[in-house]
């Protein structure tokens, strides 16, 4: 018996019987096992070694870096801190953390520059040609479409990453899914988007949502937006008489959800500490996601995506001169997939770099 049989064993003997199971999953491509590394740990690898996981640090989370200042969170910090969050609820449920960790690697891989504010002006530019623009979906679309020259079983070729169905199925379900969407046929063959799914999917969702609720907080304050005070006064106060610690606030609602495990049939907390989070929820909205700044950055994220989408799609030739490997991909997806790809690929600094070089290029034109 090799050391991943080992591994499988004990996955079947100590983990909940609801949990996931690596011997048991399954790949669109077979491959051989491996000696060492189950399943979702060979998932854990291509995700983490891939250049796509690596451009999350180019990424905004919520907060521009200003005067080079990389205090504020990327989309990698946050990436580590959903693993981080997601296993701490995992491990006391017995649930499989291998499984959390390529599920919370793999969930923000299709974010854009800017984060949301990049998403939201791609998917408002896409909308307008009857389609839209997911994160999850994107996601989806890099671990199945980029070539990674691999080989099936038998030595066959194929594209993406062969990720397992249960960590496809997690990148997929962290966030709501949305029918419109370019990618759908590939969602729809592997798994029903409206179904709820697997705990350990649950649980990254839940992560998710409640790494940004910990770090919009954090950099809010950290930029002189809102204040621990305000929230603490407005929000904590009314549901909670334990003293508030802006390093500790969290472990009360992860304590929580922990302890309803088995009161549900999903992951899910108390309805006390599901109105609490509704309210924490509703705080950020109002004090945060709708403050003045990020109103301003939405703004400019959305001026500066589209001038760049608008002069792709007028001057393909121009984009094809940067990449002549495009009019490959041109042919088989589209014109609309092949510059939402090469956009979402940009970290912030490409993005406003490649704006400027369109604003000098049209200067000179019309000059």
């Amino acid at each position: 018996m090799d050391y991943r049989e080992q591994q499988e064993l004990f996955e079947l003997k100590t983990l909940d019987k609801r949990a996931k199971k690596s011997m048991l999953s399954l790949r669109s491509n077979d491959e051989a096992k491996d000696a060492f590394r189950t399943e979702y740990q060979r998932d854990i690898d291509r995700i983490l070694y891939s250049e796509a996981f690596r451009r999350l640090r180019l990424k905004t989370q919520t907060f521009l870096s200003k005067n080079g200042d990389m205090l504020n969170r990327t989309r990698l910090s946050h990436t580590l801190e959903v693993n981080q969050i997601a296993k701490t609820v995992a491990k006391p449920l017995y649930l499989n953390c291998d499984l959390i960790e390529s599920i919370s690697f793999g969930h923000d891989l299709g974010q854009t520059p800017f984060g949301h504010a990049g998403g939201k002006a791609l998917n408002s530019i896409l909308q307008k040609k009857g389609r839209g623009f997911h994160h999850n979906t994107q996601s989806l679309w890099l671990v199945e479409q980029l070539d990674f020259n691999r080989n099936d079983i038998e030595g066959k070729p194929y594209l993406g990453m062969n990720l397992t169905f249960d960590t496809l199925e997690g990148i997929l379900k962290h966030a709501k899914y949305d029918e419109m969407t370019n990618v759908k046929d590939i969602v729809i063959d592997k798994f029903n988007p409206f179904e709820v799914g697997s705990l350990e999917s649950q649980i990254v969702r839940f992560a998710d949502r409640f790494s940004y609720a910990l770090h919009d907080l954090y950099d809010a304050d950290a930029n002189n937006i809102v204040c621990y005070s305000e929230f603490e006064n407005e929000v904590w106060k009314k549901y909670f008489d334990k003293p508030f610690d802006k390093n500790r606030w969290h472990y009360l609602f992860i304590n929580d959800l922990i302890d309803h495990y088995g009161k549900s049939s999903d992951i899910a907390f108390s309805d006390y500490f599901q109105t609490a989070f509704e309210a924490v929820q509703g705080f950020i909205e109002e004090k945060i996601v709708n403050s003045r700044q990020l109103i301003e950055y939405d703004e400019m994220t959305y001026h500066i995506i589209c001038e760049i989408y608008n002069y792709y799609e007028n001057h393909i030739e121009y984009l094809i001169d940067q990449d002549s490997s495009l009019i490959e991909q041109l042919d088989k997806f589209g014109i609309d997939r092949v510059i939402t790809d090469y956009i979402q690929w940009f970290g912030d600094s490409k993005a406003i770099m490649e704006y400027e070089k369109i604003k000098n290029v049209k200067s000179l034109v019309a000059g």
